[in-house]
């Protein structure tokens, strides 16, 4: 009995250190240098377009630097490896390879984000109306085809029944989404400390 009592007090006294470690707590400025150094280290990335789609390879070096750099904190979880698309995804080979950064960039612009364009690549069809924007130079194609999907009742309910749309919502998609997802750092702030830093 009285090894028991001994053993339960022992973990109750190391249980809150645990979870510190598991969980630490940032400040404002931790925060910032995270962010900071974040987007300095992948604006410096040789392939990488400044506030476009960013690919688990390109998250996991990032998250090496940091570790080295700052230390582990919550930017530094693995787990946010698994919510960024591979570098192998339909959108990110379409992004970086078909040489579409700019043309995608523009429509993730005008749709409000990037997931009703990896919704597109994940299809024959919608992979047709992106190689054919990247050509033409125009989102035109990719802007009608997500607006005429919005419309389409039935489309939508495909979407939701594959569960597909509530991943999407969880995706990694771009710097502000890593940051936001890791930190609680939105891009209104994210872009301000960014501006600060530079002055």
């Amino acid at each position: 009995m009285k090894t028991i009592v001994i053993l339960s007090i022992s973990f109750l006294a190391f249980t809150p250190i645990i979870t510190f470690a598991a969980k630490p707590q940032l400040d404002s400025q931790q925060r910032r240098a995270i962010s900071e150094t974040a987007r300095l280290y992948l604006e410096s990335m040789t392939g990488y377009v400044p506030g476009g789609l960013v690919t688990e390879s390109q998250i996991e070096e990032l998250q090496q630097y940091l570790r080295l750099s700052l230390g582990a904190s919550p930017a530094t979880h693995r787990g946010l490896l698994h919510r960024t698309l591979k570098d192998t995804a339909p959108l990110c080979r379409f992004f970086y390879k078909e040489q579409g950064s700019e043309i995608l960039s523009s429509a993730s612009s005008q749709l409000g984000g990037y997931a009703e364009i990896e919704a597109l690549s994940l299809s024959p069809q919608g992979r047709e109306v992106l190689q054919r924007a990247i050509i033409d130079k125009s989102t035109a194609e990719i802007i009608s085809m997500v607006e005429a999907k919005r419309q389409n009742p039935i489309a939508q309910a495909d979407t939701k029944k594959s569960g597909s749309s509530s991943l999407r919502q969880q995706t990694i998609y771009t710097l502000d989404d890593y940051l936001e997802t890791a930190l609680g750092i939105g891009s209104v702030e994210a872009s301000a400390n960014s501006k600060d830093s530079a002055q």
